[in-house]
């Protein structure tokens, strides 16, 4: 058996943006990570796939970035020291 290795890395964001996956990536709304305007920078995804005389072996790697829209919140503070 030949024995070789290979990989692929993938930023996803054109791909899901060409699926209609679109808002994510301008305004998006994460209510289980924030309440805060988020958007996805990007998503990697990389694959590689090693094959020798003993065995084959694949590993997956995925990542992802959000970036938070900082929001300066001002609050109004009163002390009472009577």
């Amino acid at each position: 058996m030949p024995k070789f290795q290979t990989e692929f890395t993938s930023d996803l964001k054109a791909t899901l943006a060409l699926l209609g996956i679109k808002a994510a990536f301008t305004n998006g709304q994460f209510p289980g990570i924030t309440h805060d305007p988020a958007k996805i920078d990007f998503i990697l995804h990389k694959v590689k796939f090693e094959i020798d005389e003993d065995s084959s072996s694949s590993h997956s790697y995925f990542n992802g970035w959000i970036f938070g829209h900082n929001s300066k919140q001002e609050a109004e503070r009163s002390l009472d020291r009577s």
